[in-house]
Order: structure tokens, then sequence, then C-alpha cells
């Protein structure tokens, strides 16, 4: 989970999380701000490679997926996520891209908890638990998109065309 109070480090009088780091003193202070990075692109950068694993994971299930590559879907996106350096994220960055990413990904973890039950259970067909799947595929989706506008920069590329609904492979076969 990330945690909100993480970036609350800043320089005293400073939004934390929007300060810029100097080796020393400068001739020309308002030169070096305009070279830094603005916030939304510092934010970007910083959830990039994470953001495009939540992505990957998007595609994937609308070629459709087994339980199991499920699964290693999710633990690719688990290693970024592990790596996210909250406490260096503004706050803005965390409440309007990370957080929203964050929900997104606790609902993919949630449809596969529904699919995990339903693999422990003798008799149970995936067909039985696909319109759940979906609901928590379709409100991941939803939220991760709301994520990824949030940490683009302004004038940056958006998505030109809607991700597809997910497809589900009860069989293991990818549907094409």
């Amino acid at each position: 989970m990330l945690a909100l109070g993480a970036s609350g480090c800043g320089e005293e009088g400073e939004p934390a999380g929007d300060a810029i780091a100097s080796a020393g003193p400068t001739a020309d202070a308002g030169a070096a701000t305009s070279n830094a990075p603005s916030p939304a692109a510092r934010c970007s950068t910083q959830l990039r490679g994470w953001l495009a694993s939540m992505d990957r994971l998007r595609e994937r299930l609308v070629v459709g997926v087994s339980y199991r590559q499920y699964i290693g879907e999710l633990k690719a996106v688990q290693i970024p996520y592990d790596k996210l350096p909250v406490d260096r994220l503004a706050a803005k960055c965390l409440t309007a891209a990370a957080a929203p990413a964050e929900r997104s990904l606790n609902k993919y973890l949630e449809a596969a908890n529904v699919w995990g039950d339903c693999v422990e259970v003798p008799g149970c067909r995936s067909s039985l638990i696909e319109a759940e799947l979906q609901r928590k595929w379709r409100q991941g989706a939803d939220l991760l998109a709301g994520a990824e506008d949030a940490a683009r920069p302004p004038g940056a590329p958006t998505r030109a065309v809607p991700a597809p609904e997910p497809e589900l492979a009860p069989d293991g076969v990818p549907r094409q």
C-alpha cells in the first residue's frame, strides 16, 4: 500500500516532493528551476514502469489468459510496484495518479482471489465467475486509465483507442 504520508518531508515552506535539490549555489536560481522537470513530468517518469506493467496486464486480459498466466502477470506488476520511490513522489502525484493505480491493482488482485477460490473448489468452472471477473477487470481498467491520465504530462498524447473488454480463457488457450 502506498503511504500518502511518506511524501510529507519537503523543505520547510516547500510543498512535499516539489523541492529541487541543488549541489550548491547557482548564479541564476530561476534558470535552475526552469531546467527541472515539471511535477507532472516527474510523476510520469516515477510511475512509468509500474503503469506500463499494469497496462501490459490489461492488454493480456484482452487476449485471454489462464489462471496461471494471470498470476504470473500480477507477479510481474509487483516488481515495479515494489520499486516505486514513494518517499519522493509529490503529494499530487500520490493522490491523483499513484492512489488510483493502486486501487486498480487491488481490483486485479480481487479478481485473482475470486478466480483462485474457484480453482480450489472441485467442479467450479470459470464460466460461473466470469461475470464477476469481468466486472473487477473493467473497474481495474477504468481506474488505471484515470491514473495514466493523471500521470501524463500536459501536452503528451493520450491513448487513442480505449482498451477492449478483457476475455477469460478458462482452458488456458488465449482467445483470438
